[in-house]
């Protein structure tokens, strides 16, 4: 069974042993790790050592946390940026806001919930906290949505989960959201574990991740 570790070697050993001499990445499904891209394909033969690699293995790349793209999908790059070596995956936002306004809340108002954005409180020791957008129904409180411009690196998705798992052992909610312009990926939260349930592109919403939710807060999962 592959392993985390296999997979983050098999990334130092594209970067030691191919990157030089490796082609374009344009149009190739690819990992985002740590600011850098790497072909997918090429990252589970090595991490395998099998080039004929399952497509099961590369569903471990989800449940491992890795960011997963394809280049030909993100945003365009201007001049400017394509000089300054900008990555396009994050260059389009200069402001988590604006993110919110073209993606989260047309999600949001798609699926008729209501929610709250910046949304204030104040733990028990006096420190406060500011969730970013507070997500209800018909049926009470959902989720809530923890978003960020980008997530280059495992120490950043787990910061995120850090502080998302905060407000919702706070609230009482049985999931949270980490979304970034790339994918938006759902936790389900029992006070005690966190497990990611499911991985959806940002560009690519329909209701199916409010179903998700919603069984997740009615133990459906």
């Amino acid at each position: 069974m592959i392993t985390k570790q296999q997979i983050i070697d098999a990334l130092h050993i594209f970067d030691e042993e191919y990157r030089a001499t490796w082609g374009s990445l344009k149009n190739t499904p690819t990992i985002l790790f740590e600011g850098e891209l790497y072909p997918i394909q090429q990252i589970m033969r090595i991490s395998t050592r099998n080039p004929l690699f399952s497509r099961n293995s590369v569903e471990k790349l989800r449940e491992f946390g890795f960011c997963m793209i394809n280049v030909k999908a993100q945003y365009k790059r201007s001049t400017k940026q394509e000089s300054e070596n900008i990555n396009p995956i994050i260059a389009h936002y200069a402001k988590e806001r604006h993110f919110e306004d073209d993606f989260i809340i047309p999600l949001l108002k798609e699926w008729n919930v209501k929610y709250q954005r910046e949304y204030i409180c104040k733990f028990p020791d006096g420190a406060p906290g500011r969730i970013d957008v507070f997500v209800s129904d018909d049926e009470g409180t959902l989720t809530l949505f923890e978003n960020k411009l980008s997530i280059r690196t495992f120490s950043e998705r787990q910061k995120a989960v850090e502080q998302a798992k905060k407000y919702a052992l706070w609230y009482r909610l049985p999931s949270f959201v980490i979304a970034t312009p790339q994918d938006m990926q759902v936790y389900a939260f029992d006070r005690r574990n966190i497990t990611l349930k499911g991985n959806f592109l940002t560009k690519k919403q329909d209701n199916s991740m409010l179903l998700l939710l919603r069984r997740i807060r009615d133990n459906e999962q």
